[in-house]
């Protein structure tokens, strides 16, 4: 069976102003979703499988979850207001595999529910410096993002981007201006604090990342959220890795992955160009496709 992480998007009303895109609470009973035959299987179109994933959290009523779309769950809860639960990957799922749809569903669902009420007790605790972090994402996710909240994003090659968000428990929501504003810091100390925080969070990081064996491919090794982030380390990577490699080279097929090895030879330099591709087209939650070269500059797109 495979497992999904949650996916949802928190959209705060204090940081999107007029043009914020909230939904209105949604009772769990109120959906306007088109109705399916009573018990179809959750595989046979989005509308059963929205309408069977409600049916697996009637046991948590405080979440007052409903949906006025299909394919995404919203929440009534005043604590949970403006958070959408996304279908989409768990019905994309369900088309491939059939067989494992009411399983996954219902993992998934078991999580969205200890998600949930993790982040409704959250919100009551005042936020700390010490939740930033950073997370590499596709420019056009957070472009995304940003069309509904501000957010605090800076681009990297290759049609990546970095945005500063709170770290949580069980969840990661964007960092926006009134929470900025909450803990009295600036976007530019925001991001320095998010930065630091990630550097205690793989402290010691740069001494596994040694030249591999010839033919071989380095891995760093953890398969943490934020193990993309690490690219952002800079001073990390001009001063302590690539004077160990004539030609460093690293991957980011997925969030959770690192890949490096020494490109000075050809042949392997074409090797990980080939592997951060299959890796990427078989990833969960790809990230990028493409090698990228520390340069004095800083990184840059690797070209064979």
């Amino acid at each position: 069976m495979t497992r999904f992480p949650i996916c949802f998007v928190l959209l705060i009303s204090a940081c999107g102003g007029g043009n914020a895109s909230l939904q209105s609470p949604v009772s769990p009973r109120s959906t306007s979703i088109p109705s399916t035959e009573s018990g179809a299987p959750a595989h046979s179109s989005p509308a059963a499988l929205t309408q069977r994933a409600l049916s697996m959290v009637t046991n948590a009523p405080d979440l007052q979850l409903g949906s006025s779309e299909q394919l995404v769950l919203s929440s009534g809860a005043p604590e949970l207001e403006g958070i959408e639960v996304n279908l989409h990957r768990i019905w994309s799922h369900c088309e491939r595999v059939p067989s494992e749809c009411e399983a996954s569903l219902q993992d998934y669902m078991n999580q969205v529910v200890a998600t949930l009420r993790a982040h409704a007790q959250q919100q009551s605790q005042p936020l700390s410096p010490q939740q930033l972090l950073v997370v590499m994402r596709p420019q056009a996710y957070i472009d995304s993002v940003a069309q509904q909240a501000e957010v605090d994003a800076e681009r990297f090659p290759g049609e990546l981007a970095s945005m500063v968000v709170l770290d949580f428990p069980t969840s990661a929501r964007p960092l926006d201006p009134a929470s900025r504003e909450s803990m009295s810091l600036s976007e530019q100390e925001s991001r320095a604090q998010a930065l630091a925080n990630l550097q205690a969070r793989f402290n010691g990081f740069a001494e596994l990342v040694q030249p591999p064996p010839s033919g071989q491919l380095g891995r760093v090794p953890t398969d943490d959220f934020y193990t993309s982030s690490l690219l952002l380390l800079t001073d990390r990577w001009r001063d302590t890795i690539a004077p160990r490699f004539q030609r460093l080279l690293v991957a980011v097929p997925d969030p959770m992955t690192l890949l490096f090895l020494d490109g000075a030879d050809p042949v392997a330099a074409v090797a990980i160009t080939q592997i951060a591709q299959a890796a990427y087209q078989n990833a969960e939650r790809p990230l990028s496709p493409l090698v990228f070269e520390w340069t004095a500059e800083g990184w840059r797109i690797f070209v064979p």
